[in-house]
């Protein structure tokens, strides 16, 4: 079992204390969005045809999160764009939001200079950097979040704002997530306790545990695809392993066969679901996961709330930790990212 010291040792840059603090990140985005700077005129992007979130890594996550969450309460497309530029179709009747953590993202900045071309006025959350200063001289709107912490552990504000956004805007008719939101804060405030504790009651260390020395594959249902991804860049970005992801049904038509000839039997299947999917999507995990009987080193993952809104972001927070728990395991500081930064340097 971990010990304190071992934390210390490896977590030198104190991200156990940002996971900690991940539901204050919810709490203060209300006041992030109330205090929006710039054009604070939000109302005029009620009628646009689509939605394109622009951003990278850690800062297009949120984005990817919400999608999912609101699919269902959104009446036109929504795109998440990790490009350089926007799409040909993008146009004036566009909602385009930039989303980049430090400000200095060189593929976002690139889709900035492609809305100036288009003459279409983005939306821009952002910690400072380039597209801060951009905003503030083109008095563009903007919400400002935190700086000083890594992007990918300012997930709270990344999603959460962007989620508060869209009900300024009201492109919700029928559902408001107000509610939904500081539940699911208060919620989780009340299980971190469950996830600093370094005992056997910790279902975030004894998953890492149990995942460390193995290969491991992310299956998800529809509605967890988000979920999985990100732990999949969770995995990576922390625990500096590399891990595979996929979902239901898709997998069951091509690769449920590639386990037929597996010959390091020294995997680790994680499943990931939530308690609403549909009756199609459960009997398939159950009938798959019989069939890859294999592989020994199964489990299953969902969480109970009231609302799809905070399973979601309990399942985040959960799997982060986890992610955070097998870098310490793999004696590993989760924060530094060497290689990602030679590339943009």
């Amino acid at each position: 079992m971990l010990k304190k010291q071992d934390i210390k040792k490896h977590d030198r840059s104190n991200m156990f204390s940002l996971l900690e603090n991940f539901s204050e990140q919810i709490v203060n985005s209300f006041d992030i969005v109330k205090n929006i700077q710039g054009n604070n005129n939000v109302s005029r992007y009620l009628n646009c045809n689509n939605i394109i979130c622009c951003g990278m890594g850690g800062s297009s996550i949120g984005a990817l999160f919400i999608k999912e969450i609101i699919s269902k309460n959104l009446d036109i497309p929504l795109i998440v764009n990790n490009n350089y530029n926007l799409p040909n179709w993008s146009s004036k009747k566009s909602l385009v939001i930039l989303s980049s953590y430090s400000g200095n993202t060189v593929e976002t900045i690139s889709c900035y200079h492609d809305c100036i071309q288009k003459n279409i006025n983005p939306i821009v959350i952002t910690s400072g950097g380039y597209l801060l200063k951009e905003s503030i001289e083109n008095n563009l709107t903007h919400f400002v979040i935190p700086s000083g912490i890594l992007p990918r552990t300012a997930f709270g504000y990344m999603s959460s704002v962007l989620l508060l956004l869209f009900r300024k805007i009201g492109l919700f008719k029928t559902v408001d997530y107000k509610d939904e939101l500081k539940n699911t804060a208060n919620d989780l405030k009340l299980v971190k306790f469950n996830f600093t504790q370094l005992n056997d009651e910790n279902r975030a260390l004894k998953l890492a545990t149990q995942m460390k020395d193995n290969n491991i594959i992310i299956f998800c249902s529809p509605s967890t695809k988000s979920i999985g991804y990100r732990f999949k860049c969770q995995l990576a970005e922390n625990s500096k392993i590399l891990s595979y992801y996929n979902y239901l049904p898709e997998l069951n038509h091509n690769e449920v066969e590639g386990f037929t000839n597996l010959i390091n039997k020294n995997y680790c299947l994680i499943w990931i679901n939530d308690k609403n999917d549909s009756l199609e999507i459960i009997d398939s995990i159950n009938k798959t996961s019989t069939i890859l009987e294999n592989i020994q080193n199964q489990y299953f993952l969902n969480k109970s709330g009231n609302s799809y809104l905070e399973r979601q972001y309990k399942l985040i927070n959960f799997l982060d930790w986890v992610s955070f728990y097998l870098a310490i395991l793999y004696k590993t500081n989760p924060s530094p990212i060497n290689n990602i930064n030679k590339i943009k340097k």
